[in-house]
């Protein structure tokens, strides 16, 4: 499989160019609304940013986060379901 290539660069999380990319598309409500499913498992440099851009948006969007693992920035999860979020969820792993 593809996916089994794949390496991360451990360089952070570029969520805002991604969000203001989709945002920028009209959508079509009338057919299909706009759900967007937020994964992040780590933190943005950017937080208020994404949080702004959600808030603007939140009215054409329903957008849903799930925050993966123990190092999620809490804040940015919380902070966008403030913002306009239709559901927020953490999901954490443990090794035993």
């Amino acid at each position: 499989s593809e996916c089994l290539n794949w390496e991360a660069n451990l360089g952070g999380t570029e969520l805002n160019p991604v969000l203001e990319n989709i945002f920028g598309k009209p959508p079509n409500l009338e057919e299909h609304p706009r759900v967007i499913l937020v994964l992040t498992d780590g933190a943005v440099y950017n937080r208020e940013q994404v949080v702004c851009s959600v808030r603007r948006n939140s009215e054409l969007s329903v957008v849903h986060c799930v925050g993966i693992g123990t190092d999620v920035d809490h804040i940015l999860v919380e902070s966008l379901a403030c913002a306009g979020i239709q559901s927020i969820f953490f999901c954490y792993y443990y090794y035993y």
